[in-house]
């Protein structure tokens, strides 16, 4: 049965919270007086958030302008385009037009509103978690611990807030404020899978929206797609969420999006359990500075990237590169030279790209794909690590394999990590030779 939104409100529960604190026992007077401060930085908040709405719809306008142009010319010829100038003026202006509407909230009152509030924000928050650490001296309240967690995630302090909320959790188990907090610190250190087994756990005990979405965007990052669309769908006004996590999140909670994702999802296992029957594709093992990662390569669909990865793999390419390029929760890059010749950016050599070929592989959670570099597109010695699906890439950037073991390893790789070695440990009785075509 479809739920009817229920928004849950942070500064609700925990201004109950402290309420109940400051009616009984000594320093009354000192727990209201935050009680009225936090809930003035809620308010606050809130209005920011209304802002930032505003902002990044404007923003959105513009991207999609810039997506639609950049669509529209893709793949045409130049006397193509020549026939399609009406059309192509049409869209320019477009463009032009959420420019400049964009660039003139941002740069506008309306920015520095959100300037101002932002800034006004970080100071009531230093103040307020300063404030409940006095009162956390005088008296060890689990409330009192439990808003500190809230204001320590609001500040990006992950380790702190998981003290705190350990000292919760250990005298109330089933608190679902804490756990979903606890759910916000897995999920910004990489541990999905924790942060959904939280969610969910959270949503069991008390119902809310919020912990919906939270745990539907997980579920995605998870390539559970059923999980996420049965989420969302229980959701009916998604703009009663906190306008952060409308921000955040608003890309992943479109159904159209996540439909397509199980369709695209149930073709990736069905072709997942005929590599599994054959049993024969390229394996290569990846020793990191924080554990193993074990590859199986797409030698079916992308033939021509999985020989050059290998034939580098044979050679010692890779050994002692560090992953130059992590963003959390998203990717981590490796392959770029350590020392650089003639061609920087890779090993010499471009290879065609594959990711527009018949049976072409997606990007997944746990997808291998090539990076690529320059007009034409190609492909080289880097190559990324997904932590969550990215229909951007399809299309774009050659998938040639996933990772079997060692997803958790990835998750935790920080820029400038080492892949100390890598090995083929499988591979088919043939010759491995790439086509090679010159750097330009």
């Amino acid at each position: 049965m479809r739920s009817r939104a229920t928004p849950w409100v942070w500064s609700g529960a925990l201004v109950l919270a402290l309420g109940s604190l400051a009616v009984a026992g000594d320093g009354a007077e000192g727990k209201d007086a935050l009680l009225a401060r936090y809930a003035e930085y809620q308010q606050k908040q809130r209005a920011s958030g209304a802002v930032a709405l505003q902002l990044r719809a404007a923003q959105q306008r513009y991207v999609e302008a810039r997506a639609t142009l950049h669509q529209f010319r893709a793949g045409k010829s130049a006397a193509e385009l020549s026939k399609l100038g009406p059309q192509i003026d049409a869209l320019e202006a477009e463009l032009i037009s959420a420019r400049q509407a964009y660039e003139g909230q941002a740069q506008g009152d309306l920015g520095r509103r959100y300037r101002q509030q932002k800034a006004e924000l970080q100071a009531m928050l230093r103040s307020l978690a300063a404030g409940v650490g006095k009162l956390l001296r005088e008296q060890d309240e689990p409330q009192l611990r439990r808003l500190r967690a809230a204001l320590f995630v609001d500040k990006g302090h992950f380790s702190l807030a998981e003290r705190d909320l350990r000292a919760v959790l250990k005298t109330s188990p089933k608190d679902a404020l804490a756990i979903t907090l606890r759910g916000q610190c897995n999920e910004a250190r990489g541990a999905t899978p924790l942060a959904l087994a939280d969610y969910r756990a959270a949503l069991e005990i008390e119902p809310s929206d919020e912990r919906r979405i939270r745990a539907a965007v997980a579920a995605y990052w998870l390539n559970e797609f059923d999980l996420a669309l049965e989420l969302r769908n229980a959701v009916e006004d998604l703009t009663q969420l906190p306008a952060q996590l409308q921000i955040d999140h608003a890309w992943y909670l479109k159904k159209p999006l996540l439909e397509s994702a199980q369709q695209r999802w149930a073709a990736e296992l069905e072709q997942r359990a005929a590599d599994a029957k054959r049993g024969d594709l390229p394996r290569v093992e990846l020793e990191t500075s924080r554990g193993k990662i074990v590859l199986e390569l797409f030698e079916d669909q992308a033939p021509n990237t999985v020989a050059n990865f290998v034939e580098l793999v044979e050679q010692g390419f890779y050994e002692g590169l560090p992953w130059h390029r992590v963003q959390p929760l998203r990717l981590a890059v490796t392959g770029r030279p350590k020392e650089p010749g003639q061609d920087p950016a890779g090993p010499g050599h471009a290879i065609e790209g594959e990711a527009r070929l018949a049976g072409a592989r997606r990007h997944f959670r746990g997808s291998v794909g090539c990076l690529i570099r320059g007009p034409q597109r190609r492909g080289g010695s880097q190559f990324y690590l997904l932590l969550r699906p990215d229909t951007d890439l399809d299309g774009q950037c050659t998938v040639f394999g996933r990772v079997v073991t060692g997803l958790e390893v990835v998750a935790e790789l920080k820029q400038d990590d080492l892949l100390k070695s890598a090995k083929v440990i499988r591979k088919r009785r043939h010759a491995y030779k790439s086509k090679k075509l010159p750097v330009q």
